[in-house]
């Protein structure tokens, strides 16, 4: 649900080819991609492209609670699947992220926490045996009171008879040059259909104890999973001649980009006010190090906001940190304003990842250009050959990948899960 990519799919065939090829035979496990859920039309269409076998392609997470629900393949209501052994789902971060100025508790009931109301209500209706969620780190984080709004989740899941639990997950300690912390949340069914004290203080109880009991296994594994990535960013990087770089400046340039100068709604000034103000504060004058280049042909995708940004992140990285981005490789995320770009702040034993890949403009430093959507998917763990179509824009393919699974991570968790609900079971069949 809401994945985007459905990188989850990508890592099933994964694993059951790794698998199969461990064992000699592809009998042992195999795995069907059931439907998906995705409300954006462009994500529709790239999704209908890749995964051409998916019989379901249901339209709004908020509906899969019900027993129907609008499928896009078809156009008209169709009986919504149950049966699962694995649900993987992402709720909208947009409200929690801290991005954004205008955050919202889940219980607040914005996109985040309408999101999460469908993937409960499903686990409710339709009781799949192994669940799996990812948001933002920031939903871990405690309010001044102490309290965390994972723990709602926590509690949803409990309430509904699963043992659950989360663990803040890093893409670059398993296998991909990338800084990007999420939580991933995991749930394992205990009851079957729900009984009829299902959340009352005595089934909370059930449910808290097979989570104390299978949790620590849970981490131990994820713990035994772990590989940092030993390669660079640049290493998921395509040629710098290659067509569709050439093909992607040449758009850029066409486009003539301009941007807004008008204040966003409520913001005390605007990006010229700011960025005088940072040149002031830091005694920058007028100096541009990075954009003083006479005729150069990337000055010419670049707007006059972010013209400025460059020059002032390449000044702030000579002064602070003592090297020089035009010549060291970094990845900028080039869409927020001055004092928070990520991507210039990056401890020295990490100057091999890459910034949290998101749905923004990433900049190359060293290479000066933009990084294709294709590359941002690449340093997700979803490659160009195992997609069957990518002829999407470059801007469609770079939103999937700030909003996809990491497919390094997802595996991990899924077999994790896997194990320990083998665990549960033959413990409960035991008692």
């Amino acid at each position: 649900m809401c994945s985007g990519t459905d990188s989850p799919a990508l890592v099933t065939k994964a694993l059951q080819k790794a698998l199969a090829s461990m064992s000699g035979s592809g009998d042992h496990v195999s795995f069907e991609h059931v439907f998906s859920v995705e409300f954006d039309p462009a994500k529709q269409e790239f999704l209908k492209a890749n995964f051409p076998n998916c019989p379901h392609l249901f339209q709004d997470c908020k509906q899969m609670g019900r027993k129907r629900a609008f499928d896009v393949l078809t156009g008209e209501p169709q009986q919504i699947p149950g049966g699962l052994d694995v649900l993987v789902a992402g709720f909208s971060c947009k409200d929690l992220s801290m991005m954004n100025s205008y955050r919202k508790t889940l219980s607040e009931m914005g996109s985040s926490g309408s999101t999460l109301r469908g993937c409960l209500d499903y686990a409710e209706r339709y009781r799949p045996r192994l669940i799996l969620l990812e948001n933002v780190w920031a939903i871990a984080k405690a309010n001044t009171c102490g309290f965390r709004q994972v723990d709602l989740v926590m509690e949803g899941l409990k309430a509904r008879g699963y043992a659950a639990g989360y663990k803040l997950m890093n893409t670059c300690d398993y296998y991909l040059p990338q800084i990007r912390h999420r939580i991933w949340m995991w749930a394992i069914r205990i009851d079957e259909h729900l009984p009829p004290n299902a959340g009352g203080s005595e089934h909370l109880a059930r449910m808290e104890w097979a989570t104390r009991r299978i949790e620590p296994r849970f981490n131990e594994i994820l713990r035994g999973l772990e590989e940092p990535c030993s390669l660079h960013f640049d290493d998921y990087m395509l040629e710098d001649d290659n067509p569709e770089i050439r093909a992607y400046i040449q758009l850029m340039k066409a486009k003539g980009r301009r941007c807004v100068m008008n204040k966003k709604k409520g913001a005390k000034l605007d990006w010229t006010q700011k960025y005088d103000s940072h040149r002031t504060g830091h005694d920058y004058q007028y100096e541009r190090p990075y954009t003083a280049v006479r005729d150069a042909e990337f000055l010419k995708v670049l707007n006059e906001r972010e013209t400025e940004l460059v020059d002032l992140k390449c000044l702030d990285i000579l002064n602070e940190q003592g090297f020089d981005p035009r010549t060291h490789p970094m990845l900028w995320e080039l869409s927020q304003s001055v004092e928070r770009v990520p991507g210039t702040r990056v401890r020295r034993d990490r100057q091999n990842y890459a910034t949290c890949i998101l749905p923004g403009m990433l900049w190359h430093s060293s290479r000066h250009r933009w990084v294709l959507g294709i590359e941002k998917l690449a340093l997700q763990g979803i490659f160009a050959e195992d997609l069957l179509d990518t002829d999407f824009s470059q801007k469609l393919l770079g939103d999937l990948a700030g909003n996809a699974f990491t497919t390094t991570v997802c595996a991990a968790n899924l077999l994790a899960a896997i194990v320990c609900a083998d665990d549960l079971s033959q413990f409960f069949a035991a008692a």
